[in-house]
């Protein structure tokens, strides 16, 4: 019998795993990268991944409407075969294209057109079917050409809202529960489990609490959970969830928890003392007055021991979490990989951690008292 969530032992550093959203162009900036630019992205993981470590990359057929996955196919095309051997992808499903998307900047790249796709505005929309699932899976194995680590299903909330769905209507779609559903989201992705097409079976999203009703629905099912909220920012019900389940066993192989926001959705990376505050972005949105003062005073204590930014004391707060067996990173060029690997092996100043230990907004504590911090 093994605990559903395992610690890290000390010895034993936290995976980054690279989030490649950037690549399928217009997300973060009207930019679309050539092949060489993913490439030498490729390389610099390469290079600063030591020994024969795999690496991971995480996207999704829906990013760029295929283009970020055909930019990683070509680029891994680049690399000699014991270079393209080391990476692994994590996919996402759940989310499909149905017909251009409004709004699209000119210059788009025209993406992957789905089967039936005809001319006219692209829709993105949500998929519960069986067929859905295993044509998302082809079309992402043909583009990316690698093998599967984990697929994960979009942001089940996302969906909840988007369609006005109860957890239980939400979940009765994605068993397949409707005749036409042909078996469901859930269907496919274990016989793509069972089959060896993907490695885990997993969950991609922003809050925590949604966890212990996925857990909860199927034990069984969930080989992977990543969540934006374990940061400088947000620790309190990550760590409910874990002090919640981690007494729990099951004859299966031990739940992997990833840290998908080690920046907390924008505002440790960019500094909300120069942004108005309408543009300052936390946990992926537009950030609460209170949120911006938070990350305000996590910038101010950064300066204020020597650091240009929080972002340093951002990864190793993260990679310190002993329940998490992972965070994503996001490089959008060669220049983002040497930074990362260069802020996990930052000396960060004593008295930072001290301070931030005892550091208060508006009388409310920063840090979750649970939290082990240097000393």
């Amino acid at each position: 019998m093994q605990k559903l969530l395992d610690r890290r032992n000390s010895g034993q550093g936290i995976a980054v795993i690279h989030g490649t959203a950037a690549f399928a162009g217009g997300l973060f900036k009207d930019h679309f990268p050539e092949v060489d630019e993913v490439a030498s992205v490729l390389r610099a993981l390469l290079a600063s991944t030591p020994g024969e470590t795999p690496i991971e990359l995480e996207g999704a057929y829906l990013y760029g409407w295929g283009h970020e996955q055909l930019m990683i196919g070509r680029a891994l095309a680049c690399l000699a075969q014991e270079e393209r051997a080391r990476f692994r992808y994590v996919t996402k499903v759940g989310r499909i294209l149905v017909t251009r998307k409004a709004g699209l900047k000119s210059g788009q790249p025209p993406g992957i057109w789905p089967p039936g796709a005809t001319e006219g505005p692209r829709v993105e929309s949500w998929g519960f079917g069986q067929n859905d699932t295993d044509m998302t899976l082809a079309a992402s194995s043909l583009l990316v050409g690698q093998t599967f680590s984990s697929a994960y299903l979009h942001d089940p909330p996302d969906c909840m809202a988007e369609l006005d769905l109860s957890f239980e209507e939400w979940w009765s779609k994605v068993n397949g529960s409707d005749a036409e559903q042909g078996g469901g989201v859930v269907k496919a992705l274990r016989i793509a489990r069972d089959s060896g097409i993907i490695g885990d079976i997993g969950v991609g999203c922003k809050e925590v609490p949604i966890l212990q009703r996925l857990l909860d629905a199927d034990l069984e099912l969930w080989d992977r959970f990543s969540v934006t909220q374990y940061n400088l920012m947000f620790q309190r019900e990550f760590l409910d969830f874990v002090e919640t389940n981690s007494a729990r066993t099951r004859n299966r192989p031990s739940m992997r928890l990833i840290a998908a926001g080690p920046y907390a959705g924008g505002i440790l990376s960019r500094d909300p003392r120069k942004q108005d505050d309408r543009e300052v972005f936390c946990n992926y949105r537009n950030a609460s007055a209170h949120e911006i003062k938070v990350g305000r005073a996590l910038w101010e204590l950064a300066n204020s021991h020597g650091m240009e930014s929080p972002m340093p004391a951002a990864i190793q707060f993260v990679a310190r979490q002993q329940w998490l067996a992972g965070m994503v990173l996001g490089p959008r060029g060669p220049e983002d990989v040497r930074s990362n690997a260069k802020f996990l092996g930052m000396n960060i100043p004593a008295g930072f951690w001290a301070d931030l230990k005892g550091l208060r907004v508006q009388g409310e504590p920063v840090i979750d008292s649970r939290v082990e911090l240097p000393a």
